[in-house]
């Protein structure tokens, strides 16, 4: 049966001088070669007998788990630990499911580009997912009645965007959907409901719906949830760790 893919020569000779893993040669051999040719011997040869293919998917596995790692930080960059956990769940099933079914796989020649591909993929999922999970805890709050309630979160005044500084200027920068899920629920929630919904953080008019109504909470508390939300997004562009002043 003609293969989809042509080795490139480099993974090709290597896998000519592989040999038979009925010689010890072999798993020694096998041990230091790219990964690609444990792929390629590890469809090759998977119906030779449960301790050959377990002994391969050791070997696999030791290579594999550092290349998912790395894929992970590439796409992910500093966000947020369960934003890369999920990414790197993802991406090793992604890649468990072809090398364990597929006929001829594109892992076998060039693996570190085929993770990287299906390591964007997955980050927009997941960051997809995590923005529809907010937008539907913002639509399952009901407005209540505002109550004089103090912050539930403090925050020092050198953590907090000058009044003056104009927002705007980092809003351009941030992707909202990554800011979003590194970000505290309530602050969250507050961020989401003011920029990306567009609603005032207060009225006098009792029938507009606004920030501060929908969260049932005061509008002074609303204002600092959504200050600790802009100085963590700003914090995001910047590259600065949560806690750290510039």
């Amino acid at each position: 049966m003609p293969r989809r893919f042509q080795r490139p020569p480099e993974v090709e000779a290597e896998w000519q001088r592989l040999g038979s893993p009925d010689d010890e040669e072999f798993w020694e051999r096998l041990a230091h070669s790219r990964v690609e040719t444990v792929v390629a011997a590890r469809r090759k040869y998977r119906d030779r007998g449960r301790s050959i293919i377990d002994r391969i998917d050791g070997i696999l596995v030791a290579k594999i788990d550092p290349l998912v790692r790395a894929a992970t930080r590439n796409v992910a960059k500093d966000e947020a630990p369960l934003y890369r956990e999920d990414i790197e769940a993802m991406i090793g099933e992604a890649f468990w499911r072809e090398v364990l079914t597929a006929e001829d796989t594109f892992y076998e020649i060039r693996c570190q580009r085929k993770l990287r591909n299906v390591a964007l993929d997955a980050r927009r999922s997941v960051i997809d997912a995590k923005a529809r999970t907010l937008e539907r805890q913002a639509a399952r709050i009901e407005p209540a009645a505002v109550e004089d309630v103090a912050p539930a979160v403090t925050v020092a005044e050198e953590a907090i965007a000058d009044p003056v500084d104009d927002f705007a200027e980092v809003e351009a920068e941030i992707d909202w959907y990554v800011a979003l899920v590194s970000m505290p629920d309530e602050v969250a929630q507050a961020i989401d409901l003011h920029y990306r919904a567009d609603l005032k953080v207060h009225s006098n008019n009792p029938n507009e719906p606004t920030v501060s109504k929908i969260l049932g909470c005061s509008e002074r508390k609303a204002r600092d949830l959504i200050r600790i939300g802009e100085e963590l997004a700003r914090r995001q562009i910047e590259g600065l760790p949560e806690g750290e002043g510039p």
